[in-house]
């Protein structure tokens, strides 16, 4: 399959008091346990062959791997569990190392092999801010940067709850129509592709 989405159901919090950004200890965990599986298949492939590297002929046919977040506290959070492992599976190329950065920094980046952190997951009862999730150029961005490989991970049932989206005319004009944005990808990923739990990964 060229398409995952990984449920999540563990809330989200904030990385420290008073803070606007939000993190997601469950989705950084599941983010992390990806990249190491997708890490040991390429260095298998290596070992088999089916994939060169040579850094005298300058061949790397080890893919490129990112992971994209929707809160920069959340890319901090991958980045600090990720600071002691090495993965010497993906592709060592300056241009196409091994990423973990925003959607808003990615913007006009790709990587064979993308993870998406949707980080959101409110307590019941908390007042929460859907800007976010809401936005479709953001989601544009963060879907649109995969070339072989897209894994979402996410709470399946608050995104295709609350990810409803104004979507404009061609001439971007507000609202359009309304569309359960969330929704229609979930159906996506169980019609072309896989859905699992973070139980399944971790």
């Amino acid at each position: 399959h060229h398409i995952y989405f990984v449920d999540c159901y563990q809330k989200e919090s904030s990385a420290y008091e008073g803070s606007t950004s939000k993190v997601n200890e469950q989705e950084a965990e599941v983010a992390i346990a990806l990249l190491k599986e997708l890490d040991k298949a390429s260095n298998e492939l290596v070992k088999s062959g089916r994939l060169k590297v040579s850094k005298e002929k300058k061949i790397d046919e080890r893919p490129s791997a990112g992971i994209i977040c929707t809160y920069g506290d959340q890319a901090g959070l991958i980045k600090k569990k990720r600071r002691y492992a090495q993965f010497s599976g993906f592709s060592g190329k300056q241009d196409e190392k091994l990423i973990i950065s925003t959607v808003d920094d990615f913007q006009g980046d790709e990587r064979d092999i993308i993870i998406v952190s949707m980080v959101r997951n409110p307590a019941q009862g908390k007042r929460f801010d859907l800007e976010f999730i809401r936005k479709f150029e953001r989601i544009n961005v963060a879907l649109s940067r995969a070339r072989k490989l897209l894994i979402i991970v996410g709470s399946k049932n608050f995104l295709a709850e609350n990810g409803i989206i104004d979507l404009p005319d061609m001439e971007g004009k507000v609202p359009s129509r309304r569309v359960h944005v969330f929704r229609e990808i979930i159906d996506t990923v169980y019609f072309r592709g896989r859905v699992l739990t973070a139980n399944d990964i971790i």
